[in-house]
């Protein structure tokens, strides 16, 4: 169990990063995504992402599945990355 937020803005990542983390994470100027990791203030395994593009949110995205494929264990590349796929396309169905 888990929680992802994907930041409409470069403003409201920054903002939504010190709200879940407690803690400031700037974004330089020529940045195109970014995500971030770990326990909420609550405990909670939570992800906050921002991308600027498509391919930049495929991109954050996938570091969220690498991240919890690491976590338990799983090998992304094991049955020819269809886990990984799986999950990426899972979290990505979920964006708007």
């Amino acid at each position: 169990p888990g929680t992802v937020f994907i930041a409409p803005t470069k403003a409201s990542y920054e903002k939504k990063h010190i709200a879940i983390f407690n803690e400031s994470d700037k974004l330089h100027q020529n940045q195109t995504g970014r995500f971030s990791g770990g326990s909420d203030r609550s405990g909670e395994l939570t992800y906050l992402i921002w991308a600027k593009h498509h391919n930049s949110l495929v991109h954050e995205l996938s570091h969220v599945v690498l991240d919890i494929f690491e976590m338990t264990g799983i090998d992304p590349r094991g049955c020819r990355g269809e886990p990984f796929c799986y999950m990426l396309c899972h979290l990505l169905s979920g964006c708007k």
